[in-house]
């Protein structure tokens, strides 16, 4: 089993100085979930480098526990798909298609909807024998947005699945 707290440290201590140069702050609770279906719990984390937009990295566990000594060490980087939308949360949501991998909910409260500005969205990645692969957001398999101007939906996310 993985401690929540372990990773938060883990990130803390060895990515702030990193290529990335990340800022202080870690956005949110690192979470695990099994997202490549090979028995070990893999790592999802929201960050905002000092350069760039909010991400989502995700690194592969292993028998040995997480390896990931850098950001470059992640599996996926997912992206925002729009400038600002302020990915914020994410959280392991378990089998929702019922095919054993874990899926990835990831919330951006400050997505803009068309006409609907910081109607926000939350973003569900299926897992797979390949893991999460997708590269940004607007490669999610669902998107749910806000429907209304400032909902903010997906300021923050919970998990409900059968994990």
């Amino acid at each position: 089993a993985w401690c929540v707290i372990s990773y938060e440290q883990f990130f803390c201590k060895q990515f702030i100085d990193s290529n990335e140069r990340f800022s202080s702050s870690l956005r949110g609770i690192p979470v695990v979930g099994d997202f490549n279906g090979d028995g070990f719990d893999d790592l999802a984390a929201v960050v905002e480098p000092a350069t760039v937009a909010s991400r989502v990295y995700v690194f592969p566990g292993s028998p040995a526990g997480l390896l990931a000594k850098s950001a470059a060490d992640a599996d996926t980087i997912i992206d925002e798909h729009q400038a600002n939308m302020n990915i914020c949360s994410v959280v392991g949501i378990g089998h929702t298609t019922a095919d054993n991998y874990d899926d990835l909910l990831v919330g951006a409260h400050k997505y803009d909807d068309g006409p609907r500005v910081d109607a926000g969205a939350a973003f569900i990645f299926y897992g797979a024998a390949t893991g999460i692969t997708a590269a940004n957001t607007g490669l999610a398999d669902v998107t749910l947005v806000g429907d209304i101007n400032g909902r903010r939906f997906g300021v923050s996310v919970a998990g409900v699945g059968d994990r």
